[in-house]
């Protein structure tokens, strides 16, 4: 962020959980990828749900 001050930060999206079993890591299956695809759409429509900015916010405060 320091380095590049002027980017606008609207959507910050990270997984919130692991779908994939530890003994999975590796499994391209397509039961484990639609499992990994389902998380990552639910949690990126929950923080475009939130408005521009808000969840990169919620990030930096946890940082601090």
């Amino acid at each position: 962020m320091r380095a590049n001050p002027r980017v606008n930060y609207r959507y910050f999206v990270q997984a919130s959980a692991n779908p994939v079993p530890v003994t999975h890591i590796i499994d391209f299956s397509p039961e484990m990828t639609q499992k990994v695809m389902d998380l990552g759409k639910k949690d990126c429509e929950n923080v475009v749900n939130l408005g521009p900015g808000i969840a990169f916010k919620r990030f930096l405060n946890g940082l601090t």
